[in-house]
């Protein structure tokens, strides 16, 4: 009788184990074919829903490449800003700005400029020079001469200014040529990076005119 009851209690608990064995399989089936469901949605061609002039919705296959890639008025935007903190050298946000100008460079331009900035060899840089001038200088963005080239990569950019001194009535005019590089929208926001910039020496219509 004891047997036939130890028997039958084994027996229980293999038929339980049994089907929680079944139930884990089961489990571990819907989890790997959702796992697998993600992967394929999360890289997938990216689609979207356009509406065009007759008013039919339309779904339309997304180029990531080209999507993302900055246009004009994005270049034209992110030079602007760019070349305000740049150009600015204003005593009081030299700092600033030259973190900010930083940011966006590639990182071989990124060391070179930081190294400019700050000065090596017990010689000063930028930052000490500018803030020595004890001035407060404002740059007009939308004033700024944009020229943008997009026909060859990388993109190159010639941004012609004025730079105004408060307080003063005198003004400097510069000019900046820029290269801009793609950048991962994941990674910078704005899509592109400065990869190189060269200042040229910008004579005013009226100083031109009167060397004639």
């Amino acid at each position: 009788m004891a047997d036939n009851r130890l028997i039958a209690v084994w027996k229980r608990h293999a038929e339980q184990a049994g089907l929680w064995r079944a139930l884990c399989l089961g489990q571990g089936v819907v989890t790997t074919l959702g796992l697998g469901l993600c992967f394929h949605l999360l890289h997938r061609p990216r689609e979207v829903v356009r509406i065009g002039c007759d008013g039919i919705p339309q779904l339309v296959r997304l180029d990531v490449e080209q999507y993302t890639e900055p246009n004009e008025r994005e270049i034209q935007g992110f030079v602007r800003l760019w070349t305000v903190a740049y150009a600015r050298a204003d005593s009081y946000s030299v700092v600033n700005d030259g973190v900010h100008v930083a940011r966006f460079m590639v990182p071989e331009l990124r060391d070179a400029y930081r190294l400019r900035m700050r000065g090596a060899s017990g010689q000063p840089g930028l930052v000490a020079q500018i803030e020595a001038l004890k001035r407060r200088t404002e740059i007009d963005a939308n004033a700024l001469d944009v020229r943008v080239n997009t026909s060859v990569y990388p993109w190159t950019v010639e941004v012609r200014g004025v730079r105004r001194i408060v307080g003063r009535d005198d003004v400097q005019h510069f000019g900046v040529v820029l290269q801009l590089v793609r950048a991962p929208r994941e990674q910078v926001l704005e899509g592109m990076l400065v990869q190189s910039v060269r200042d040229f020496e910008v004579v005013p219509a009226a100083a031109s005119g009167g060397a004639r």
